[in-house]
């Protein structure tokens, strides 16, 4: 079997179709004479399979399509391309082979100049960013020239340096000669970025001055603020950190002072009301509350430098004078006068008792008086013992003698000791 080309119809067709077209086709126009021997093949379809390589023997398949034809007298008209994209770029040589009903036909056809033009579709199709400076043509440039938009096309000028133009400056804007710089102090505030300006873009040694609320240990504001209340604790304090010359006058109130808190003063010099514990309702002078659970433990005690003690009150109320252990309400222990009432008068306590036939007559208080009854009959006495060393004066203003334990006669008085085992008269 033998084809016979066109190749001038096959061209001229080819051309006049890129021509025609304002958006290149993916197809290239075929056309051909399929024969057999002399003689045209039937008319009527046959199988086809049109190939493209890149050289006319061998070479690599770049491209292959299989369509059906129908001839008239042998020819056939085809779009190569309409059933597989020709997705290729005709900027080298290409050849076609052709096999109809499984007969290869060779020699394979060059593809002529009109196909080529096939490669203009990929000049619709420059992706962004693939023309590089190195695609572009320098012919007919000059230095210093670039591409520039004119009215006749694009073409190579030369950009004014001067005279073509002028440049003005604004805020904060230096142009001197060909140089545009920032004036001195010509970046103003309002030219900063909220923000712009960090810790690292200041020189060594600025500090920036905060503004606005402050926070955490402090209150108010920047760039004033203070300590706020309650946010300096014992745990910031360092020990002795804090003496008695950074301590205002008068700003210690009692109660800034622990009750549990112990005191170590030197000297305490008090103006007005002075109170240890809890003052009762009269609000004393000086009060000293003591505690009920040791009744024999101070409330008060003085001592002098070599520790003996001069005053010791206990918590019972027993008060010593020279003694820690007082076992009265006032008990006096002096190596020398233990009492001396250098003026004014010594009170006593008295008690009276009625006469009676049989009178107790107990040494409650220091005097003992026994009333008159108006009774004619002697009154026997009964005194029970004392606390050794207790002095008692007994005064009898009955009409009789008083008898018994003690005999006195009516309106007279004794003294007596109690030296145990018994009272010991003293006048």
């Amino acid at each position: 079997m033998n084809r016979h080309r066109t190749p001038l119809l096959l061209l001229a067709l080819v051309a006049t179709t890129v021509a025609a077209q304002a958006q290149i086709p993916p197809t290239i126009s075929y056309q051909g004479l399929v024969t057999n021997g002399a003689t045209p093949v039937a008319d009527g379809p046959h199988n086809a399979t049109f190939r493209l390589f890149d050289a006319a023997t061998g070479g690599n398949k770049v491209w292959e399509e299989s369509q059906t034809i129908a001839t008239k007298s042998g020819l056939f008209s085809t779009q190569l391309g309409a059933a597989v994209p020709l997705n290729i770029a005709a900027d080298k040589p290409l050849f076609l082979e052709i096999a109809i009903a499984d007969n290869t036909l060779q020699p394979r056809t060059p593809l002529a100049a009109a196909p080529y033009a096939f490669n203009a579709r990929f000049a619709n199709e420059v992706p962004d960013g693939s023309i590089t400076t190195a695609k572009l043509s320098s012919s007919g440039a000059s230095d210093g020239q670039v591409l520039t938009n004119t009215p006749t096309g694009v073409a190579w000028r030369t950009p004014p340096t001067g005279g073509g133009g002028s440049l003005t400056p604004g805020d904060g804007i230096e142009i001197a000669g060909g140089t545009i710089s920032i004036e001195k102090k010509g970046v103003v505030t309002s030219m900063i970025a909220d923000g712009g300006v960090t810790q690292e873009k200041l020189a060594e040694g600025i500090i920036a001055i905060p503004r606005g609320e402050a926070g955490g240990e402090l209150s108010g504001e920047y760039p004033n603020p203070t300590i706020a209340d309650g946010a300096i604790t014992t745990a910031k304090l360092a020990e002795s950190a804090v003496s008695s010359t950074a301590i205002a006058d008068g700003t210690i109130e009692g109660v800034d002072i622990n009750p549990a808190a112990s005191l170590l003063i030197g000297q305490l010099h008090v103006q007005g009301d002075m109170q240890v514990g809890t003052a009762p309702a009269l609000g004393p002078r000086l009060s000293v509350q003591g505690s009920t659970a040791n009744s024999g433990a101070a409330a008060l005690a003085v001592a002098n430098s070599a520790g003996t003690s001069l005053l010791y009150v206990r918590n019972d109320g027993n008060v010593g004078i020279g003694t820690n252990t007082p076992t009265a309400s006032l008990d006096i222990a002096s190596p020398g006068t233990a009492l001396a009432i250098t003026s004014g008068v010594a009170v006593v306590s008295t008690a009276t008792i009625p006469a009676s036939p049989n009178i107790v007559l107990t040494p409650s208080a220091m005097v003992l008086q026994v009333a008159n009854d108006a009774i004619a009959t002697p009154n026997n006495t009964i005194l029970p013992a004392g606390v050794p060393g207790q002095l008692l004066i007994i005064v009898n203003d009955d009409a009789q003698p008083l008898t018994g334990a003690v005999a006195i006669n009516p309106g007279q008085s004794r003294m007596y000791l109690f030296l145990p085992p018994a009272w010991r008269l003293i006048n």
